[in-house]
């Protein structure tokens, strides 16, 4: 079993008597791809700089590999790569400066396997401040995953990225699991977290509200699988289907609508009783809940 290479303890943040972060408790296995959601101001960033090691909490504790970020700042650099939602390179230093000045900063070589993935080889004596939004976002991940950390995190890692270039970023972040990386991420891409991540964070106004797989958190506050049926002949009484695990919603157009926590039952139900008024399914739609429908519950919930 994993161990956990990162651990947060009651963790809190105030900034003038405002509590950025409210007391929130997470731990991330090593080799996992764990997601923080959130809407803007929920404190994710607040949360990613404090493991960072660019701010200081108020209260609580973070260990990263073993040892606590507010006394070994040092070893938490050497084993933590970075993205941030901006970067601060000097619009004026050529690419070749930056990615030699952090490679060497870590004692590792060019990554010249990385350079050439994002197509950056021929962009290396132009200045940072050049190019295009896109190309600087791969300048800075390029330079986060040089050394090859235990810990990458990544802030809206994809914003401002071309579609070609978002692929073979999630093309890289997989395989970086599969060489035992471990992966924070921060994003409002809901597609984007529910493929890359094991485990999902929601924080909403400071406090974190749901942790889960996307699956779990998806499901967590839905009344099940929506099932939309549309039959060959009216049909009133496939109403009386329903039972603790089957719930009528009503009609939408032509389609008879059920909502189900038991898919199995639900269209087992359904079968006999469509075999009993000798009638049949035209057209059957089946939606499990969407992650994004869910956090959007969760945001509501918590205002």
């Amino acid at each position: 079993m994993n161990r956990f290479l990162v651990e947060v303890r009651n963790l809190s943040k105030d900034y003038n008597g405002h509590k950025a972060v409210d007391d929130i408790s997470f731990f991330i296995k090593e080799g996992e791809v764990f997601a923080l959601l959130g809407p803007n101001g929920a404190g994710k960033t607040t949360t990613l700089e404090c493991l960072e090691g660019l701010i200081k909490p108020t209260k609580g504790e973070i260990l990263i590999d073993n040892k606590s970020v507010s006394n070994n700042l040092n070893h938490i650099r050497k084993v933590m790569g970075v993205q941030l939602q901006s970067s601060a390179l000097p619009k004026d230093m050529k690419v070749s400066e930056a990615i030699k000045l952090f490679t060497g900063y870590h004692n590792v070589g060019l990554p010249h396997n990385i350079l050439e993935r994002f197509k950056l080889t021929e962009h290396m004596n132009k200045c940072y401040g050049s190019l295009s939004v896109g190309q600087q976002r791969k300048v800075v991940l390029a330079i986060a995953i040089a050394h090859k950390p235990k810990l990458l995190i990544l802030d809206e890692p994809t914003a401002g990225l071309d579609v070609v270039t978002r692929i073979e970023l999630h093309k890289i972040i997989e395989e970086l699991k599969k060489e035992n990386t471990t992966i924070l991420l921060a994003s409002h891409d809901m597609a984007e977290v529910e493929k890359l991540s094991d485990r999902i964070g929601v924080l909403v106004n400071g406090k974190l509200v749901k942790v889960g797989s996307p699956l779990e958190i998806s499901a967590s506050m839905n009344k099940g699988n929506k099932i939309m049926i549309k039959l060959n002949e009216e049909d009133i009484g496939i109403k009386d289907i329903c039972c603790e695990s089957i719930k009528y919603s009503g009609q939408i157009e032509e389609y008879h609508v059920f909502y189900s926590t038991d898919i199995n039952n639900m269209l087992f139900t359904l079968v006999n009783h469509l075999k009993e008024s000798n009638n049949i399914i035209t057209d059957l739609k089946v939606d499990r809940p969407s992650l994004e429908d869910t956090f959007i519950k969760l945001t509501e919930q918590e205002v």
